[in-house]
């Protein structure tokens, strides 16, 4: 997790965790912080390990992570003061996908997305508050999804 590969690499994942990370610690606590960092790394570190051994390095994967639930709390509680702009849920979405390509050379993709499933789950409670909120009030409209959410946010819907 602590090992990089170039200063570029090192400080986008430091930015990223600096930017993320102290809103959770803010809102939650500095045990809710570690927490969540380990339940980032810890699968996409594991599954990174077993697809490719130990040949990969960075904080990716926590970043995801971090990225996931903050993305959650700022969608669909923003009451408890998370932050996170459209265009930076955009741009590490399409990061995300750019990895995925390989076009970028050998990137931790199964880390990514561990991290990223681990902070989308983690933030799920929320989600399901969302839902039961919309279900209370039933002249609202429909709830989008973390998918129609992200159409929305590329403005390939109505929806933002």
């Amino acid at each position: 997790m602590l090992i990089h590969f170039g200063p570029l690499h090192l400080v986008f994942n430091m930015m990223w965790t600096w930017q993320l990370g102290r809103q959770v610690e803010h809102h939650h606590g500095s045990l809710a912080l570690i927490g969540l960092v380990l339940l980032s790394e810890v699968p996409g570190g594991l599954g990174q390990y077993l697809v490719t051994g130990p040949n990969f390095g960075g904080m990716s994967g926590v970043v995801y992570g971090l990225f996931g639930f903050v993305w959650m709390q700022a969608r669909y509680a923003p009451r408890r003061g998370y932050h996170l702009d459209d265009r930076s849920a955009v741009l590490m979405m399409l990061w995300f996908v750019a990895c995925g390509t390989g076009l970028l050379g050998h990137v931790a993709n199964v880390g990514h997305a561990g991290g990223l499933v681990a902070g989308l789950l983690a933030g799920l409670p929320v989600y399901v508050g969302h839902l039961r909120d919309r279900i209370d009030a039933p002249d609202s409209r429909p709830a989008a999804g973390p998918v129609s959410t992200f159409a929305g946010l590329a403005g390939w819907s109505g929806d933002s």
